[in-house]
């Protein structure tokens, strides 16, 4: 399920979605901390409404810091 945010590296008005475990087949790179997603591992990805090109995936404690600390 989506959900409506702001993008944290682009301010922008983003779709931000949970991907499952089961769903996740891809590595990809966090931009919060610049490390790794391995496959099988639950993470969110943030597409800015304007901008889907910059689609970004993102551990969950890394986007998480970012709410907390006001950054989202």
């Amino acid at each position: 399920m989506a959900e409506e945010g702001i993008d944290p590296i682009t301010k922008a008005v983003a779709e931000i979605r949970f991907v499952q475990p089961y769903q996740a087949t891809k590595w990809y790179l966090c931009p919060g901390c610049n490390t790794e997603i391995p496959p099988g591992t639950g993470h969110f990805v943030v597409v800015p409404i304007d901008n889907v090109e910059l689609r970004r995936h993102w551990h969950r404690r890394c986007l998480n810091w970012e709410a907390e600390h006001g950054r989202i």
